[in-house]
């Protein structure tokens, strides 16, 4: 019986279809591998790209801090400058200050000093407010008693000594200066029988002391003094008399 239908295939047809679809399959295999060969360096340059936008940003950021960093030392270095600054300037104004008083003290010192001199004559220019001159020399008179190393002191600070008497008309000049007030004079005893001036002198004469003097009275009397307007006189040096100080001119 002769049987109806499509024949079957044959093997060698069967070989023929089996090799198309290897070929296929090798094929699209192959153009896979060349579209991901090619996507390759395209992916290289967008790495590279998106590596050089990151090392942009990174250098931007640092000279970013760098700034910042620079700006603040700065804000820094102002605000020590202005700092200093104020400190000087007050001390600047508080010497101004002291000074513009010292100034106002001397021009009201200058002005009594001047008022005095138009009362007084030029023997206060030369000397100073209640001083007296006499030839080369200015004399103060205390109003106050005290002892001879306390008199010493106080002219000392009035930049002068306990008067000098260095002749017989300085000696007669005191005669009428002092009024029989026997102050201190710049005389004391610094060794047994040796009598010495302020300005270290030595007094080797006996024409400026009393009649009998000096006696050493009691064994203490160390000090002289100008005894009633008449010579000089050994006294006890804690004695509380008036003194006398003298300030040369030259």
């Amino acid at each position: 019986m002769t049987s109806t239908g499509n024949p079957a295939p044959s093997p060698h047809t069967t070989r023929n279809t089996e090799d198309l679809e290897m070929e296929s399959r090798n094929s699209d295999e192959e153009g896979a591998y060349a579209t991901l060969h090619d996507l390759g360096p395209q992916r290289k340059k967008n790495y590279e790209k998106a590596n050089a936008a990151m090392s942009t940003k990174m250098w931007l950021l640092l000279i970013l801090v760098v700034l910042l960093i620079f700006l603040f030392l700065a804000l820094c270095v102002v605000t020590v400058f202005l700092f200093i600054s104020y400190v000087n300037m007050a001390e600047e104004q508080s010497h101004l200050r002291e000074t513009v008083s010292s100034l106002i003290s001397k021009v009201k010192e200058i002005d009594s000093t001047i008022n005095y001199i138009s009362v007084n004559g030029t023997v206060a220019l030369l000397c100073g407010k209640d001083w007296t001159f006499y030839k080369l020399s200015c004399y103060y008179k205390s109003t106050i008693k005290t002892s001879w190393n306390s008199a010493k002191e106080g002219c000392e600070k009035k930049m002068s000594h306990l008067v000098i008497i260095n002749g017989d008309g300085e000696m007669n000049f005191l005669r009428t200066f002092t009024q029989k007030e026997s102050p201190w004079v710049g005389l004391n005893k610094t060794e047994p029988n040796k009598w010495q001036w302020v300005d270290g002198t030595v007094l080797n004469t006996i024409e400026f002391w009393q009649n009998g003097q000096p006696d050493n009275k009691k064994g203490i009397e160390d000090c002289a003094q100008f005894r009633e307007g008449d010579g000089l006189n050994d006294v006890d040096c804690s004695a509380t008399k008036p003194y006398i100080c003298e300030k040369e001119l030259f």
